[in-house]
């Protein structure tokens, strides 16, 4: 895969590439290969939905360097928008001041 010659990427932008849910458990798998070092990741305008995000919260979990995740334009729904948030706010507990 081409990732595994970034090792240092930090930035990963895939904005309007009509991922859609089918393709998020790919992206999440990059994204955990890049967990070391990603701080920021682009997914605008993909045609995400609550499955979607229910995906990404999953990865989420063990993404510790992730400050960024942007999701704008997807069609989460309330709750797709409420995993993601948790996932947010479980991180933030556990990893302390």
């Amino acid at each position: 895969m081409i990732v595994r010659n970034r090792p240092l990427l930090v930035d990963l932008n895939f904005s309007e590439n009509q991922i859609g849910d089918a393709n998020i458990p790919m992206m999440c798998h990059v994204m955990m290969e890049l967990q070391k070092t990603l701080e920021k990741v682009h997914l605008n305008d993909n045609g995400i939905t609550q499955k979607g995000a229910q995906d990404l919260g999953d990865a989420l979990a063990c993404m510790k360097t992730l400050k960024v995740l942007r999701l704008n334009g997807n069609p989460l729904c309330t709750r797709g928008a409420q995993v993601i948030l948790q996932v947010r706010s479980s991180r933030t507990r556990t990893s302390g001041p």
